[in-house]
């Protein structure tokens, strides 16, 4: 199923390629193009979530994928509302906080109805350009979450109620 017009989603991966686990995000939208998610905007904004605000203009919503320090093992999953996403929350993503910035720059009539933070808690941030085996072990579940979660945005309109 492909997003209608009003529903104007984007899936961004941020992270650093070089940096092993921290490059999750990255990982993740590369597979999602390689598997041709329709419909939505698929952006790989590396560590420049900054410069990629423009890309998302007008949308309704916004999935991030990006490596989250929450305190548990290597390898969980979180999910959570962006606007739960704070600098003094347990989970800390390094590009989240970039977003909330970089949204906060939007113009108020442009600003997204809603954002969304896939997290993957790495194992390493140490240098190299594989990911842990306890994230690439996950990998498959964010994809899966990822397309789940766009599915489900595509069937309710921006505003929250189903289209018909």
């Amino acid at each position: 199923m492909t997003a209608q017009q009003s529903d104007r989603i984007a899936v961004v991966g941020v992270g650093n390629l070089l940096l092993s686990d921290d490059g999750v995000g990255v990982h993740a939208v590369r597979i999602l193009e390689a598997d041709g998610l329709n419909g939505i905007s698929l952006i790989d904004a590396g560590t420049s979530i900054l410069h990629a605000a423009d890309l998302l203009l007008e949308m309704d919503r916004i999935l991030v994928i990006d490596a989250v320090k929450g305190g548990q093992k290597p390898g969980t999953v979180y999910l959570m509302q962006g606007n739960d996403v704070q600098e003094s929350t347990t989970y800390m993503s390094m590009h989240s906080l970039g977003l909330k910035s970089a949204l906060r720059m939007l113009p108020s009539a442009v600003k997204p109805v809603d954002w969304t933070l896939l997290g993957v808690e790495p194992a390493s941030l140490e240098y190299g350009t594989e990911l842990s085996p306890e994230v690439q072990e996950v990998l498959p579940d964010v994809v899966f979450e990822a397309n789940r979660l766009v599915k489900e945005w595509t069937m309710e309109s921006p505003r929250g109620g189903k289209n018909e």
